[in-house]
C-alpha cells in the first residue's frame, strides 16, 4: 500500500507543478468574481444569491471536470513520452496500484481545488448579502412636502 500512496503523492505534486492547474484556477476565480458582480437574479436578495450559487457551482463543476480530463491525459502521455511508464512497469508494483494511485492523486487535487472554489463562492455569497438589491436601488427617495 505504500507504493500506492507514493504514486498518488507523486501525481498530486506533478499536477500542482503544471501550468494547467494555475490557468484553470485563475479562470475559475475570474468567472466566479464576474458572476458575483454582474448577476442580479430577479431583483430580490434571495433570487440574486440563488442565481449566483447555481451558476457559480455549475461553472466550478465544468472547469474542474475539464482540468481533470486535461491532467489525466497529460500525465499519461508524459509518462509514455518520458518513458517513465517503463521504469514503473519493471518495479514490483501491480498495475492496479499504479492506475489507482494516479486516479487518487487526481482526486486529491480535485478535492483541493473544489474546497478552494467553494470557499471563494461562500465568501462572495456572503458579500452579496451586504449589497443593495435592484429593488432597493430603484426605490424613490421620500420627499418632504413643505
Amino acid at each position: 500500500m505504500r507504493s500506492f500512496w507514493a504514486v498518488a503523492r507523486q501525481t498530486l505534486m506533478e499536477c500542482l507543478r503544471t501550468k494547467v492547474v494555475a490557468a484553470f484556477f485563475a479562470l475559475l476565480v475570474v468567472c466566479v468574481l464576474a458572476m458575483a458582480l454582474t448577476m442580479e437574479g430577479d431583483g430580490t436578495l434571495q433570487g440574486r444569491i440563488l442565481t449566483f450559487l447555481s451558476y457559480s457551482v455549475g461553472m466550478a463543476q465544468l472547469l474542474l471536470g475539464l482540468v481533470t480530463i486535461f491532467l489525466a491525459t497529460g500525465i499519461t502521455s508524459a509518462d509514455i513520452q518520458r518513458k517513465y511508464i517503463f521504469t514503473v512497469a519493471t518495479k514490483p508494483l501491480p498495475r492496479w496500484q499504479y492506475v489507482l494511485g494516479r486516479w487518487s492523486g487526481l482526486g486529491l487535487l480535485n478535492v483541493l481545488l473544489l474546497a478552494a472554489s467553494l470557499g471563494a463562492i461562500y465568501g462572495l455569497s456572503q458579500y452579496l448579502r451586504t449589497r443593495p438589491t435592484v429593488l432597493e436601488q430603484k426605490k424613490p427617495a421620500r420627499r418632504i412636502r413643505p
